[in-house]
């Protein structure tokens, strides 16, 4: 009889940085192939992440900026190796600057509050 061991991960409720997911060996789902269509010159310069909350979009833009900015160049095997998309080796991985903006603390009632609480997260 042959046994087969599965190992459960750890599941990283309300996190949604795809770097810590990959070096604590928490549980993800890989969505790293959607790279690909990004990637494709006939998609549109401007996709927009249209999800219900809890859905991991913002766990997948940080996976975009660990895949796209150059300063994550010498982690990209150690982030990426045992995902779809380091199996295609594209050639634009970790080759732009990129600048990352939060504005999940922009609010407010007032016209001259919000746009305070706008340069504040800029």
């Amino acid at each position: 009889m042959i046994e087969n061991k599965i190992e459960l991960l750890n599941n990283p409720y309300g996190q949604v940085s795809y770097e810590t997911f990959r070096n604590a060996g928490l549980a993800f789902a890989d969505k790293s192939s959607l790279i690909e269509s990004l990637d494709n010159h006939k998609m549109t310069p401007y996709p927009v992440l249209l999800r219900p909350r809890r859905f991991g979009k913002s766990t997948f833009v940080q996976m975009l900026k660990c895949f796209y900015d150059i300063s994550y160049r010498d982690r990209y095997e150690e982030i990426f190796s045992k995902t779809d998309i380091y199996k295609k080796n594209l050639q634009s991985h970790n080759s732009f600057h990129v600048i990352n903006f939060n504005f999940s603390g922009v609010s407010g009632v007032k016209e001259d509050t919000l746009i305070r609480s706008f340069i504040i997260a800029v």
